[in-house]
């Protein structure tokens, strides 16, 4: 048996998508986690090499599983129902086709985590001066 994330708790297709999300997320997070490895900041918290690519290869199979159980006539009745937005049934389309570049947004969740930690650290900084005054 395959370690996987895949764990819809029924077979209809909003919560097919739920996981869907969830596992493609995972993924997200983990590609994103694994371009911060060279973070002096960062690689301390995201556990170790080995970790990863354990977490990479779980969370992989997770998202095969999740795209493979949605039928791709599906994605028109979830985009329709409003259980899936056009970029996100873009990127399942692309995801069943194979294409591995509807993950390519790596780069802007990256960036947009270091903006939100440069943010939260400032503010940080700027709390600390206060209580010493």
């Amino acid at each position: 048996m395959t370690a996987h994330l895949y764990t819809p708790k029924n077979d209809s297709l909003e919560e097919r998508i739920r996981v869907y999300k969830a596992t493609l997320e995972a993924q997200r997070n983990i590609d994103a986690s694994s371009k911060l490895m060279d973070d002096e900041e960062w690689s301390s918290r995201l556990g170790t090499d080995s970790e990863l690519r354990d977490a990479k290869l779980i969370t992989g199979q997770s998202l095969d599983m999740a795209v493979s159980a949605i039928d791709a006539s599906e994605i028109s009745i979830a985009l329709e129902g409003g259980l899936l937005t056009k970029e996100e049934a873009s990127t399942l389309e692309s995801l069943k086709n194979g294409k591995d570049d509807a993950l390519d947004d790596r780069e802007r969740i990256i960036q947009e985590r270091k903006d939100s930690m440069r943010e939260f650290r400032a503010g940080m900084d700027e709390s600390s001066s206060e209580v010493k005054k």
